[in-house]
């Protein structure tokens, strides 16, 4: 996982890109590359999906494809 320099961007190991809610940028700043980021279907009009840090129970980013 690669995460950009303002954590709007994060990248998945298997190559997709996502783009983070502003609100959640917060969150992807603390995410380190070997943890685990699942990504889940959600009910936001904007940001469609999720992406669930499983390393930090608490950590959730409202994403889109990128």
């Amino acid at each position: 996982m690669r995460i950009s320099k303002n954590g709007q961007t994060v990248t998945l190991s298997d190559g997709s890109r996502w783009r983070v809610s502003v609100g959640d940028v917060t969150k992807t700043l603390c995410w380190y590359a070997t943890q685990r980021v699942v990504v889940e279907n959600c009910d936001d009009v904007v940001y469609q999906y999720e992406l669930r840090n499983l390393d930090t129970v608490a950590d959730v980013a409202k994403a889109s494809l990128a």
